[in-house]
């Protein structure tokens, strides 16, 4: 049988099965100066991961579906959102700055009897405790435009709690203490005089009535106070 003269092209498409799985690679950046975050948290549905120097970071073999996407860095606003993977995806993520609060310098002085400053009282402002110097002063930097719980504890005054602030800038404040009991039991306690002595030879007679005066000179001094009887 004699061939024939003619032929006939066929093409043949091989189609391949569809990926399953695919490569998510995330770059984290800076939101004001779009400076690449280094050591952020990046965590795509159960697999958590840390931007490299550059702000990168891979994760492969994600199945295709629905994820919540999630990162975050110290001093910095977290950042969430859903991302649809169908096919290898580059994400870029700008995490803005968290806004640091303005401090404001603030002196506080305790004082009893409405003039003198308590030495070394302990101040605990929203439970943090600090403690003033010997002159009775405090500094510490509080957040401006936020309320503080104060509580000042000495054994001269009756402890005390009061509100402090809002700050808008550097200051100082007086708190008004009221004298503790034992204080008040070494002013009247049954003797005529006491006197305190302290060191530089500072000296005072308290007389009942007028203690309040004539305990001044020596009160700066409490801290080496010596109690004996005239």
């Amino acid at each position: 049988m004699p061939y024939a003269n003619t032929y006939e092209t066929v093409q043949v498409e091989v189609v391949g099965a569809p990926p399953t799985a695919f490569t998510v690679s995330i770059y984290v950046y800076d939101l004001n100066t779009r400076s690449p975050i280094a050591d952020a948290s990046i965590t795509f549905d159960s697999t958590t991961v840390s931007t490299n120097t550059s702000g990168f970071a891979q994760i492969t073999d994600v199945p295709a579906g629905s994820y919540t996407l999630s990162v975050s860095k110290d001093g910095y606003e977290d950042y969430s959102r859903t991302v649809e993977v169908n096919q290898d995806l580059i994400i870029e993520v700008y995490l803005t700055p968290k806004q640091v609060p303005e401090k404001a310098r603030v002196e506080i002085r305790v004082r009893l009897f409405g003039f003198i400053s308590v030495p070394y009282v302990k101040l605990t402002i929203n439970g943090e405790e600090v403690k003033a110097d010997s002159s009775g002063v405090a500094v510490v930097y509080l957040d401006k435009g936020v309320e503080y719980l104060l509580k000042a504890e000495h054994w001269l005054i009756d402890t005390l709690e009061q509100t402090i602030g809002p700050f808008t800038y550097d200051t100082s404040i007086d708190v008004y203490a009221l004298p503790s009991l034992l204080l008040w039991l070494l002013i009247t306690g049954g003797v005529s005089g006491i006197t305190y002595l302290a060191s530089g030879s500072k000296r005072a007679t308290i007389v009942i009535g007028v203690a309040t005066f004539i305990m001044w000179p020596a009160m700066k001094y409490l801290p080496e106070l010596v109690k004996t009887k005239s």
